[in-house]
């Protein structure tokens, strides 16, 4: 009897701290103009923030990994962020701490994308950087995502400007002068 009485609350410690390393299911809000609900299945992963960062059309997670097999799924409206060229998806860019991270990415619909990650326990923030991202406007609505656009050379009574020479181009294997000693 003593036996099982030390065995019972044993287990519960040992299942109590398993249960952060099982699959969390839930719905993150965004508010950028609107509030945009970013779904996610997280497994081993804690989401603390998302912010949206739109001078680089990205959004910033930080995260808290407590397994070193921990993987996120993260189900973006595409009305927030996206990532095409022209009508087509292309993928996303997901940078983990700063460096570019492999990501994949599920099976997209019209009104959304799903990015997987796998991380370790020393990640902290991703960035999940796409083409463009929609503009709040200051009535708390949002207008349509437009793409961004390549600015084009400015020209000069409709000639490009001269090329820019260098003080330091010359004729190749050239010495460059050396002050005398």
């Amino acid at each position: 009897m003593v036996r099982l009485a030390l065995v019972v609350p044993a287990l519960f410690l040992v299942f109590s701290s398993l249960s952060s390393v099982f699959a969390d299911t839930g719905s993150f809000p965004v508010v950028f103009g609107n509030t945009y609900q970013i779904n996610y299945n997280a497994n081993g992963v804690v989401i603390q923030d998302i912010e949206v960062n739109p001078t680089y059309d990205e959004l910033t997670v930080t995260v808290q990994v407590s397994s070193p097999n921990a993987s996120l799924d993260l189900t973006i409206p595409r009305d927030l962020i996206d990532s095409k060229q022209g009508n087509n998806d292309i993928s996303f860019i997901a940078v983990v701490d700063g460096t570019l991270a492999d990501m994949q990415e599920k099976t997209p619909t019209a009104t959304t994308r799903t990015v997987s990650l796998q991380l370790t326990p020393d990640n902290k923030q991703i960035e999940i950087i796409g083409t463009y991202m929609v503009t709040p406007v200051q009535n708390g609505g949002a207008t349509t995502p437009a793409p961004k656009t390549t600015p084009t050379p400015q020209t000069y009574n409709n000639t490009p400007p001269p090329p820019i020479q260098s003080p330091y181009s010359g004729p190749k294997n050239s010495t460059i002068p050396q002050p005398p000693t």
